[in-house]
């Protein structure tokens, strides 16, 4: 009787599941700008459910869910939104019941996320763009360089002097179809990241409130860039440097996304150290923190990455189990 009772309760659980992620998706075909919202909380269901009732109930409930909503909504957006549901849902479901540690799950769903990305990408470049990735490209330029003309008109319409309009815009006029392509990877990886980070936090917040126990994500001070990642980084910017040396359209993409993303992960390594520094061995307090971290961001914002670049090597927070000094 027991056994009937909590098959009734998954299964009511799991159309109740169903039912939220429809109306989700409604939502966010007639309400665009939460998009990034659902993003991030649709695979927390399933994950919600697999912890609730095991992983048949879960995947009932997203099953019926998306092919319900395939009918209903805009295949484009289902497929896309189905893509996060199960990837990124599922590797999360992995994560879980593996056991992994907060960083070590964000790293895996950063992964799951870039393969979604890459899938919505797809169906968006062919089911609507007959001329494939670069047609996308090229018409986002196009429409950003519109907006600049506008923006501009409405400056000089406005009273204010062309030439200076001209100088504050001249950077972002500057964006071409290579210079995004270039940077396409290192943008994707960034948003997975971040995607990654905010599933993960919303996920635990939500676990809380119902009395749910997953492990917590640390504070920054606990950031770290694993030693195996740094080096395979470098690697990946040398290469880089060579193919671009030898005129290598290959090496343009790997130099720049390779070196824009260092650039970003040193900075927050460098920053991480820092904030432990103060917070642990100096015994100051996060208002005085927060401050000095700004300030050094505004007047030297390099050492952030020197520090970084440093930590990376000597780990003296000793947060990777693989770093290259080891205490005796």
């Amino acid at each position: 009787m027991q056994n009937k009772n909590y098959n009734t309760r998954a299964l009511v659980e799991s159309a109740i599941m169903a039912a939220i992620l429809i109306v989700t998706m409604f939502i966010t075909v007639y309400v665009p700008i939460i998009r990034i919202i659902t993003y991030l909380f649709l695979p927390t269901l399933l994950v919600l459910i697999y912890v609730r009732n095991g992983l048949k109930y879960a995947l009932l409930g997203g099953i019926c869910g998306f092919l319900v909503s395939l009918i209903l909504i805009n295949p484009i957006t289902v497929l896309g939104l189905g893509a996060v549901i199960f990837i990124v849902g599922l590797t999360f479901i992995y994560c879980i019941g593996t056991n992994k540690k907060p960083y070590q799950s964000i790293l895996i769903l950063t992964m799951a996320f870039i393969i979604t990305n890459i899938i919505y990408v797809f169906l968006i470049t062919i089911l609507v763009y007959k001329s494939g990735f670069v047609g996308w490209v090229h018409n986002m330029v196009n429409q950003i360089n519109d907006s600049i003309n506008v923006t501009k008109n409405m400056y000089i319409n406005m009273g204010m002097d062309k030439e200076q309009v001209e100088r504050a815009l001249a950077g972002i006029e500057s964006i071409n179809v290579n210079q995004v392509l270039w940077m396409t990877p290192f943008y994707l990886i960034i948003m997975s990241l971040l995607s990654a980070f905010f599933n993960y936090k919303i996920t635990y917040i939500i676990f809380s409130k119902i009395k749910i126990k997953i492990q917590e994500l640390k504070g920054i001070n606990y950031f770290f860039i694993p030693n195996l990642i740094g080096a395979f980084m470098i690697i990946l910017l040398c290469l880089g440097l060579i193919f671009r040396s030898r005129n290598m359209i290959v090496g343009e993409y790997l130099f720049y996304s390779t070196y824009s993303l260092l650039v970003v992960i040193l900075s927050i390594n460098g920053i991480a150290a820092i904030s432990y520094f103060l917070k642990y061995k100096l015994k100051f307090s996060n208002i005085f923190i927060v401050m000095t971290i700004i300030l050094l961001f505004l007047v030297i914002s390099y050492v952030f990455i020197i520090i970084g670049l440093v930590e990376l090597i000597i780990d003296s927070r000793k947060l990777d189990p693989n770093r290259i000094r080891k205490s005796r």
